[in-house]
């Protein structure tokens, strides 16, 4: 009987070896390219959109979630791990926005809740390290991007910025020569961005009408016929017909995280506080003297004379941080020049940096007001709104020329549908999207695409930014480029915990 076993089942294995299913080779996928340009070397410049700004600083994250390796990677043009641009050699991280020079130390920030009981965040700092490139001087890369370069600094023989310094001390010529130079087939232009962020961080109070790329320095703005120059002179030398490429257009970069309406409000900071009652003393004060002032000369019209400050406890939740404001009347009563100063005003923006000093004195001692470079006036912010369409206008004319070479990348449609129904002042939240039944908002939160530093992106939201230049290309230039997954990818991080 045994035998008969063995016997059958000797029979059963021979016969699933000789009957033994063959798997289909499985089709080969086809390759992402484009019918209408050579995608091959595709090439990105541009500034902190590019660069893999992540909380405010270069990280060991960047080599890893920077939008220009998220698109190369997904459509397969460079191997897993490739780095693809500016190599931080860093271990922590080194904050772009807060340290003077590549030596600083000063790290990322970091959002987190104080504590179980609140959906309130706040934000710090972590400690940092110096900023050294690991492949520095590299004329090979696949992103030629820093944080805060630019369209004088590529255009430029002597750029302004100084991670483009520290990456090529000894950089001969212009970076757009040694772009020309490379073996680039299409190139991803991010030009104009960065100027108005720059002019934006910086209060708006640079020159917004500089003339001559010579004369900018950092935080100014080029005057629209200069803009048009630089953008006509990187295109007329980057593209031709052999290297085709896109553009992308300026968002209306005011309803970012980093432009706070909301802050100006002094209450949760001073309220309780011994600052309260310092700053109740010194209004007082100062308000004692312009009363006096300006019954020495009623002459004055009411619109000339200075807004008095209010920190009466009837006014709780309307104490304004206290402003520099270089605009106001001078006035000199009995030879001592009052300071310049008023409360800020609801449609005023504060730039998140600052927020943590309030609880310092900051913005509530009349003797440490926000600098005038620390806030953007409502006229400042009609200005900085201006030039985005002025500039969108002029890139949307260079690519119109280009013979079709160039296509507009319209990232402003893309957050500005993000943003439908914002009211920060009403408290209206987001429209945002769904992405196979994930939220997204353009906000700092559980569910949103801005970093801890409330101007850059986090993994999730430069996945979706890669997305509409992925789009762009496709449509374009009749691509078959694959998206990336942001639902793959990190959001914001929060710790718990003081």
């Amino acid at each position: 009987m045994r035998s008969k076993i063995y016997l059958f089942v000797s029979f059963f294995a021979l016969a699933l070896v000789s009957c033994e299913y063959e798997f289909p080779t499985p089709a080969e996928e086809a390759p992402q390219e484009a019918q209408n340009a050579d995608l091959s070397q595709m090439t990105f410049v541009g500034g902190s959109r590019f660069a893999g700004t992540i909380d405010g600083a270069y990280s060991a994250n960047t080599a890893q979630f920077n939008l220009p390796y998220l698109m190369l990677r997904q459509g397969n043009f460079v191997e897993q791990d490739a780095l693809v641009g500016p190599n931080a050699n860093i271990t922590s991280s080194f904050n772009v926005y807060l340290n003077a020079d590549v030596n600083g130390s000063t790290g990322a920030y970091e959002a987190f809740y104080p504590s179980l009981d609140t959906t309130l965040f706040k934000r710090r700092t972590i400690s940092g390290a110096a900023l050294t490139f690991g492949n520095g001087g590299a004329t090979d890369l696949r992103s030629y991007s820093f944080p805060g370069m630019s369209l004088g600094d590529i255009t430029g023989t002597s750029p302004n910025n100084s991670y483009l310094n520290a990456f090529y001390p000894s950089l001969s010529g212009s970076l757009m020569s040694q772009l020309d130079q490379s073996t680039s087939t299409f190139m991803i232009i991010d030009a104009g961005y960065e100027d108005i962020i720059n002019f934006a961080m910086n209060g708006a109070a640079g020159n917004a009408e500089v003339a001559t790329t010579n004369a900018l320095t950092f935080g100014d703005l080029p005057s629209e016929a200069l803009f048009r120059s630089q953008l006509e002179d990187l295109a007329n030398t980057l593209i031709d017909g052999n290297r085709k490429g896109v553009l992308l257009n300026i968002p209306s970069i005011l309803q970012f995280p980093v432009f706070s309406r909301i802050e100006y409000d002094l209450t949760p900071y001073i309220d309780g506080t011994p600052a309260l009652s310092t700053a109740r003393s010194q209004a007082s004060t100062l308000n004692n003297k312009l009363l006096a002032y300006y019954a020495q000369n009623p002459n004055i019209p009411s619109e000339d004379r200075r807004p008095l400050f209010d920190f009466a406890g009837d006014n709780r939740g309307n104490w304004g941080i206290i402003n520099e404001d270089p605009t106001l009347a001078d006035v000199n009563y009995n030879g001592e020049e009052l300071p310049k100063i008023r409360h800020a005003m609801s449609n005023e923006y504060f730039i998140y940096e600052n927020e943590n000093a309030l609880r310092t004195g900051y913005g509530s001692n009349f003797d440490n007001p926000v600098p005038n470079n620390r806030f953007i006036t409502a006229a400042e912010a009609e200005l900085i709104n201006l030039k985005i369409a002025a500039f969108n206008q002029i890139i949307s004319d260079v690519a119109a020329a280009s013979n079709g070479n160039l296509v507009v990348v319209d990232t402003k449609a893309f957050f500005d549908t993000l943003y439908e129904g914002y009211d920060r002042v009403l408290n209206n939240s987001p429209q945002g999207t769904t992405i196979d039944g994930v939220f997204y908002e353009p906000l700092i939160s559980e569910f949103g695409i801005f970093s801890a530093d409330g101007l850059n992106l986090n993994p999730a939201g430069n996945a979706m930014l890669a997305n509409v230049i992925i789009n762009g290309i496709n449509n374009g230039y009749n691509g078959n480029l694959k998206g990336v997954n942001p639902n793959a990818l990190p959001g914001t991080n929060f710790k718990l915990g003081q």
